[in-house]
């Protein structure tokens, strides 16, 4: 009686990429030069990442303003006719719990508060609480008092004298006595400067919950970096590319915050389609080793060409429906419109050139890391690690995988009819030989029935 031993035959791995659109072919392209992508893109994100606090010098106040409505008029007229006391006037306040207005070092630093005011840029003049309205200017109890300064210029230059008198007049402080300043101007400097840390706090929260979803939906730690990255260096674009613009225009505070806050949504959702599109397409190819470079190219190109184009629609959908923020007619809107709308180019161009070099450059390694199985999305790190490909993290489980099929205790046998036919998850088995026995035994006994059931069909049609 001879015996039959079953040996395993590994499916070919695919290396062509078909006939691919263009966007596929520039995909390939990139996975082919990952090394000069990869190392431009690390020069080009380090460069306008360091423009960051330039720009955020550059950024003005919001200018909530209506062209040609009424109170833009009301305030044209007033500093053209009352424009002896500048365009705006605030208030400095002079505080002290322990001596009043009426002790010589309360008016000494009502006196040097005064001058530093009328000696600063911008500033159309300032009337102390001696020098105006005594009644009005000093409280009942003489404890606190306040000034008057006008200041001249646009909104932006108001708030860039409105931050300088803050930083002056605190200086001025002294003996006890408080020296502030409040208005229009100082409130808007104070607005941009919580806007700016609140941006910060959400991003330090945000990023990590975000990559704790990644983590999930992609089911492993380095693939869920993967977004992560693409997003840091789009924003970092983005930032260098504002920097640039504001040679020529003029953004707020409120633009930069917006833009990153929809550039950080559109990348991280991009970069997600296209990595689970890319491990998909692995799985199909066979790939199991980053040395296939042909075969993990194709793969790339083929994951950009599929869903690249879809990502490609979207990213202009969101420009488009963004410019209409310019129909409005309000400036600050103008702004918001153009700074997201270059956000959103950015992280167009990181997810079409700098995520197929990173693809290419890990290949199969993109699931390191992996959750526990129970974890793991259904159509992800399963149906990699169901081919072999690095299921635990190193080649070296590769080699055991062939190890233990070639002795019988596991893998899978490719030349078995059954799994030839319907292939090993149609009967249940996986190439390491945990499946379970009984969905294997429902399996095979559905696959059997089926093809007893086509001959028997056949037979038939012989006998008529």
């Amino acid at each position: 009686m001879t015996q039959l031993t079953a040996t395993r035959t590994d499916p070919p791995e695919s290396t062509g990429t078909g006939k691919l659109g263009a966007v596929g072919r520039w995909g390939a392209l990139m996975a082919r030069r990952r090394r000069v992508v990869l190392g431009a893109w690390l020069l080009f994100a380090i460069a306008c990442g360091s423009a960051y606090p330039a720009l955020h010098d550059r950024l003005s106040t919001p200018d909530y303003s209506v062209p040609g409505s009424e109170s833009v008029t009301v305030d044209h007229l007033v500093a053209e006719h009352f424009a002896r006391f500048g365009t705006e006037q605030d208030l400095i306040v002079f505080h002290s719990e322990q001596r009043t207005v009426d002790t010589p070092e309360f008016r000494t630093v009502i006196d040097r508060a005064l001058g530093t005011t009328r000696a600063a840029a911008g500033v159309a003049g300032a009337i102390g609480p001696f020098e105006g309205n005594a009644a009005a200017q000093i409280s009942a109890d003489r404890h606190t008092a306040f000034g008057i300064v006008g200041v001249d210029g646009e909104t932006p230059e108001r708030v860039a004298i409105a931050r300088q008198l803050k930083s002056e007049l605190a200086a001025a402080s002294g003996a006890g006595v408080e020296v502030m300043i409040t208005g229009f101007a100082p409130a808007q400097a104070d607005l941009i400067e919580i806007e700016t840390t609140d941006m910060q706090r959400a991003e330090a929260i945000g990023l990590p919950v975000a990559t704790a979803v990644l983590v999930l939906a992609l089911g492993a730690v380095v693939a869920a970096t993967l977004p992560i990255t693409v997003t840091a260096a789009g924003i970092a674009v983005a930032v260098g590319a504002l920097f640039g613009l504001t040679t020529f225009l003029t953004f707020d505070s409120l633009v930069l915050s917006v833009a990153t806050m929809i550039a950080t949504g559109t990348a991280i959702d991009y970069a997600m389609f296209i990595v689970s599109r890319f491990n998909e397409e692995l799985t199909r190819r066979g790939v199991r080793d980053r040395r296939s470079t042909q075969a993990i190219a194709a793969a790339v190109g083929t994951a950009i060409d599929t869903t690249g184009r879809t990502i490609l629609a979207s990213g202009f959908i969101v420009m488009i429906s963004l410019c209409a923020l310019s129909v409005v007619g309000l400036p600050m809107l103008n702004g918001v419109a153009i700074g997201v709308v270059v956000a959103v180019i950015a992280t167009l161009i990181a997810a079409f050139t700098l995520l197929p070099a990173l693809l290419a450059a890990l290949g199969p390694a993109v699931n390191r890391g992996p959750l526990p199985i129970r974890l793991r999305p259904r159509n992800g790190l399963e149906r990699v690690g169901a081919v072999g490909a690095y299921r635990h993290g190193t080649p070296g489980a590769l080699r055991r995988d062939r190890g233990r099929s070639a002795t019988g205790r596991g893998g899978t046998d490719y030349r078995h009819p059954l799994r030839r036919r319907y292939g090993p998850h149609l009967i249940g088995e996986s190439t390491d030989g945990s499946g379970d026995r009984t969905r294997r035994g429902q399996f095979r006994s559905r696959a059997a029935r089926a093809d007893r059931g086509g001959r028997h069909r056949s037979g038939q049609r012989v006998a008529r």
